[in-house]
C-alpha cells in the first residue's frame, strides 16, 4: 500500500530521477574524459641514442581510468537501483491514485499529486462550489481514513 508521505513525495520522486539520471551521465562524461586526457612526466634514463638523460614520457593515465570506471560502474549500479525503486514508487502512486473510489477525492488527488497543483489551483479545477481549504480538508481526511 501506497504511505501518505509517498503520496506527498510523488513530485519530488520525479524530480530526483531526472537527477539520478543526470549524474548517471556526468560519471560517463567524466570517464570519456579521462580517456582523452594525455598525461606527461620526465625520467631520467638511457635514451634512444643511448645518451643518458632527462627523458619525456606521455601517455593515457590507465590506472585512474580504471579507478574511474570501477567508480562510475559501482555507482551507476546504485543509482539505477535507486532509480528502479523511485520509478516503482511512482507506477504505485499513479496507481493508488486511479483506484480511489471517491470520484471527488481522485480528481483532488490527480490535480493536487500528479499535476503538483497548489490548492488554490485545484479548488478552481475542481469547480463551482470548492475553495482551497474544501480540497484540502477532503484530501486529508482520506489521507487519514488510508493510515487506519
Amino acid at each position: 500500500p501506497v504511505q501518505k508521505n509517498t503520496l506527498e513525495q510523488y513530485k519530488a520522486i520525479k524530480q530526483e530521477i531526472k537527477d539520478l539520471e543526470r549524474r548517471i551521465k556526468d560519471h560517463e562524461k567524466q570517464i570519456k574524459l579521462l580517456e582523452q586526457e594525455t598525461v606527461c612526466d620526465v625520467v631520467k634514463g638511457s635514451r634512444s641514442d643511448l645518451s643518458y638523460g632527462t627523458i619525456k614520457v606521455e601517455g593515457i593515465a590507465q590506472q585512474e581510468i580504471n579507478r574511474q570506471w570501477e567508480l562510475v560502474h559501482t555507482r551507476t549500479e546504485q543509482l539505477q537501483n535507486y532509480k528502479r525503486k523511485l520509478e516503482e514508487m511512482v507506477c504505485d502512486v499513479e496507481d493508488y491514485i486511479e483506484h480511489i473510489q471517491d470520484s471527488e477525492t481522485r480528481m483532488i488527488a490527480r490535480f493536487r499529486c500528479l499535476d503538483s497543483c497548489s490548492w488554490l489551483k485545484v479548488a478552481r479545477l475542481m469547480g463551482y462550489g470548492w475553495t482551497d481549504d474544501a480540497c484540502r480538508q477532503k484530501f486529508n481526511r482520506h489521507l487519514l481514513k488510508m493510515q487506519n
